[in-house]
């Protein structure tokens, strides 16, 4: 139908009840991935996929990028777009600094999409920037952990640090790929 219209589902009793709508009253929820690098994107692609062949969810796709060139090459190999695109990398960029531009940026995008929730996979500091974002908007943030825990914050650097703070945070827990040793 068009834009105003309401959704209606069918009951198992055959009548028509109005759709469920969400926090900010969308008949569809809101996810918001987040992704910055060409791993992300390998790795968030199918995910991202999957939810927008799911009728009830409306994805945007947000990239920091991170690292840009790799990144745009990737998603148009997977048929992928960013919606928001936030061109953060800058040269010589340290880690703290990409990490306050992310955090501010992401914090200043997540803000009008009003997500009902968000995604975002890996060990980087867009991963981490996005957790802080979520959990201080007190967004459900999901994160897709892959890849092997070392059981030590320092290695590898940061990438361990990356991986595991934001899984601490509230959400839906996704285990790594495999456990530690």
């Amino acid at each position: 139908g068009g834009g105003g219209e309401a959704r209606t589902a069918v009951g198992r009793d055959g009548a028509g009840t109005p759709a469920p709508r969400n926090r900010a009253g969308r008949a569809k929820q809101r996810i918001v991935c987040v992704i910055g690098t060409r791993p992300e994107a390998v790795k968030m692609g199918p995910v991202i996929h999957a939810l927008r062949d799911t009728e009830h969810v409306e994805v945007r796709v947000v990239n920091t990028g991170q690292h840009r060139e790799l990144l745009a090459e990737t998603l148009a190999l997977l048929g992928l777009h960013g919606d928001v695109s936030l061109d953060l990398m800058v040269p010589s960029q340290r880690l703290a600094g990409y990490l306050g531009r992310c955090v501010e940026a992401l914090d200043a995008t997540l803000q009008p999409l009003k997500p009902d929730a968000v995604i975002a996979q890996g060990d980087t500091s867009t991963v981490l920037a996005t957790a802080l974002v979520a959990f201080y908007q007190q967004l459900p943030f999901f994160p897709v952990v892959a890849g092997f825990r070392t059981g030590t914050l320092e290695h590898p650097f940061p990438d361990e640090f990356h991986r595991r703070l934001p899984t601490r945070l509230p959400g839906v827990p996704s285990p790594p790929s495999h456990p530690p040793p």
